[in-house]
């Protein structure tokens, strides 16, 4: 996470949402790097969660802010929702449900990139590895990108491919003079000059 700090440029902002039973915001959007690292300095793996609700939370940050919108899950992907004991007995998981995070989401046009965290797939829930089928439809469902990480050395390399990603795009918005459809071909032609922003 920290190569991914370091790789902010001056101008992005970036927050930190935690979870495990509950979503707590760590920290708020900044650009301050050493604060950014503090709030992930003090994360901790868990069991079972509630990614769910995080990425439900973490739309509705995200439908407030303008510009280029992405969120990063790290996570096995395994929800104590999906466990009727755990969740309708116990209380455990997320309040809402995996297609309501997709909805919140695509409201908020905010791509989710998932990492699964583990060795392998998991079988079922409760099972050492990773939910592969949901954080795969996570991404795909909100235009993101699912990938595996298991190693710390692949993981920060792949925060450096997310890092380029996002900061090599551009959004480009034409208005014709002549907005009334009327079967006639524009060229539109577009120069991007290096070092420009």
């Amino acid at each position: 996470s920290n190569t991914f700090i370091d790789l902010m440029r001056p101008q992005d902002v970036a927050g930190v949402v935690a979870f495990d039973n509950g979503v707590n915001l760590l920290q708020d959007f900044t650009g301050d790097h050493d604060a950014l690292k503090a709030q992930i300095g003090t994360l901790t793996p868990g069991d079972c969660t509630s990614w769910y609700e995080a990425i439900y939370f973490s739309s509705d940050l995200m439908a407030a802010r303008q510009g280029r919108k992405s969120m990063i899950l790290l996570s096995d992907g395994q929800d104590c929702r999906e466990d009727f004991m755990l969740h309708d007995i116990l209380g455990y998981g997320s309040y809402h449900s995996f297609e309501e995070a997709v909805i919140e989401a695509q409201k908020a046009e905010t791509p989710v990139y998932t990492i699964a965290l583990g060795q392998q797939p998991a079988e079922q829930l409760g099972v050492e590895g990773y939910d592969e089928g949901r954080l795969t439809r996570m991404a795909a469902e909100t235009g993101g990108e699912y990938y595996h990480a298991p190693t710390a050395d692949q993981l920060a390399e792949l925060y450096r491919a997310l890092a380029q990603e996002a900061q090599h795009e551009y959004v480009i918005t034409y208005h014709s003079p002549r907005p009334t459809y009327d079967g006639t071909r524009r060229n539109i032609q577009v120069t991007i000059t290096a070092g420009s922003s």
